[in-house]
């Protein structure tokens, strides 16, 4: 978990940590990791409220990392 607060809302099982403007989450490659870097932090809180807080299954990396697994 993350130093920030938010971390405990996120339901997302790939989630890893984040930054003010920055998602850390898996990587599809075995031991890898994915930098998500927003444009600011309002993009990346609204991706975080639509996507890791909520409906993740329908985030596209979530979704090529559900297939890593298939």
């Amino acid at each position: 978990m993350g130093k920030y607060t938010e971390d405990i809302y996120t339901l997302c099982p790939f989630y890893l940590k984040e930054a003010s403007t920055r998602l850390i989450c898996e990587g599809i490659p075995e031991g890898a990791s994915n930098v998500t870097v927003f444009g600011n932090s309002l993009l990346k809180a609204r991706h975080q409220s639509r996507y890791c807080r909520k409906d993740y299954s329908s985030c596209a990396l979530c979704k090529a990392l559900m297939n890593k697994y298939d």
